[in-house]
Order: C-alpha cells, then sequence, then structure tokens
C-alpha cells in the first residue's frame, strides 16, 4: 500500500486539470502533514479508481495537478452493510473509523430502546455530518477508491420493516442460540445489525428475529459495543471476505 498522502474531491476529476482544494483539504495538506508544491498526492472522488497528482500552493491557496489515472480495486468480494446502534461521541467515530477500513460498503446509524445518545435534530444533523468526516478520512487513509454509504439514522424497528424481504440480515444477540459460523459460507452481501452500549431489549431482538433478521452470537464474552462491530466485520471478512488473502 502505498503512503502517498490521498485527498477525496467531491467532484469530478480529470486528467490534465488543475483542482483548487477546498478549506478543509487545504488544511490538512498544508498545515497537518506541511507538504510543500511539487509534492506527490493520490486524488480520488469516491467513484473508483485514483489520480496521481502535483500539489501547487500559491499564497493561501492549494490546488493539484492532476496526472495519470490508475484503475484501482481495494473492494471486497463481500457487500457488507453495518446496522449499528447509536453510541456515544468517540465510540460511533471508532466504529465508523474502523468499518470503513475492513471494507464496509453503508452503514446505517439506528436509535434503539437502549441507545444512549439521544439527539434533537440540530445536533444529529451535526452529528451526521461529523460522522461523514470521519468515513471519508478513514476512506483516505485506507486507500479505499469507493466511498462508502452513510445512511441517515432512523429507529431500529423502522429499518426491520423496511428491509424485511432482503435477505442476509443478521442482529448480534449474546444469548442466541446459533453462532456467527451458520452464515453460509459464499455470500455476495450480508447486514450486520450491532446494539447500543446496553444491548439491544428484549422485544427488539424478538421483533427482529419476527421480521426475518437472524439472532446470533459472536464468541462467549460479551462484548462493547465497538468491539463487537469492529470483531465481527473482521471475522466476516476473512471467512467470506478478502483478508488473509
Amino acid at each position: 500500500m502505498s503512503l502517498t498522502p490521498r485527498v477525496y474531491l467531491a467532484i469530478p476529476l480529470s486528467a490534465g486539470n488543475c483542482v483548487t482544494l477546498d478549506q478543509q483539504a487545504r488544511h490538512h495538506i498544508v498545515n497537518v502533514l506541511r507538504l510543500k508544491t511539487g509534492a506527490d498526492l493520490l486524488v480520488f472522488n469516491g467513484q473508483g479508481g485514483e489520480f496521481k497528482a502535483k500539489l501547487v500552493i500559491s499564497g493561501k491557496q492549494a490546488a493539484v495537478e492532476l496526472l495519470d489515472f490508475c484503475e484501482v480495486n481495494r473492494e471486497s468480494g463481500l457487500h457488507l452493510h453495518l446496522i449499528q446502534a447509536v453510541s456515544r461521541g468517540d465510540r460511533m467515530d471508532l466504529t465508523i473509523q474502523k468499518a470503513v477500513e475492513l471494507g464496509v460498503n453503508r452503514i446505517t446509524p439506528v436509535f434503539s430502546l437502549r441507545s444512549v445518545s439521544k439527539l434533537d435534530t440540530d445536533r444529529l444533523e451535526k452529528r451526521t455530518r461529523h460522522w461523514q468526516s470521519v468515513l471519508t478520512s478513514a476512506c483516505e487513509q485506507s486507500g479505499r477508491c469507493i466511498l462508502p454509504v452513510l445512511e441517515h439514522p432512523i429507529p431500529l424497528d423502522r429499518w426491520l420493516n423496511v428491509t424485511t424481504d432482503e435477505p442476509n440480515r443478521y442482529i448480534l444477540d449474546p444469548e442466541a442460540n446459533q453462532s456467527i459460523n451458520v452464515i453460509p459460507q459464499k455470500l455476495a452481501d450480508l447486514k450486520l445489525v450491532v446494539g447500543p452500549e446496553g444491548g439491544f431489549d428484549r422485544q427488539e431482538l424478538e421483533y427482529a428475529e419476527a421480521t426475518n433478521c437472524m439472532r446470533i452470537r459472536f464468541g462467549p464474552r460479551i462484548l462493547r459495543t465497538e468491539t463487537a462491530a469492529i470483531a465481527a466485520l473482521a471475522a466476516l471478512q476473512s471467512r467470506h471476505g478478502d483478508l488473509f488473502l
């Protein structure tokens, strides 16, 4: 994996163009990484592939000169959708960051009965923007060229209702009768539901099962919410995806 700094730009990109960096990207490249004019960069827009680029600094402005396009693919063959109950501050950030590094394709934050974080509309919008920033930074760092989708937070029961006809839906429950090993070996996609700090309420687990979401356990110990998501995603990528290939 190249250690060349990577920059995400949410715009159409073409070789030969010179694109001005926004304030956030400029601050990271110039003030945090302290790169100078002529430094090598990799630039991507989340649609696949990346461009080799050169940094151009002029006064308080910074731009990237796009050079060759590289058709690289670092995505797993397993399409992973993480449905994560909203947890407090840094725990949710860590879960999103590591989920992206582990190849998750879609993240849906959900509110459950025991979710500790209760956010009003304004705070929820601010928090969602923050999560998007965490996701983007993780994509830059991990070398991925496809930006995972972060969906708007919704109640858990609503997600279960909307997706009830979709296959391969699993919810982590430490008291489940079936282990994670019951998941079929060959899968193209999988949805994993992970609970909040206090775990899922019994009626939530029963409703998940009633809407065709299988309850599975993951090991003999009780894991924190962020540990459960990270460990389960890693195990799924190892068994069904691209880890250790």
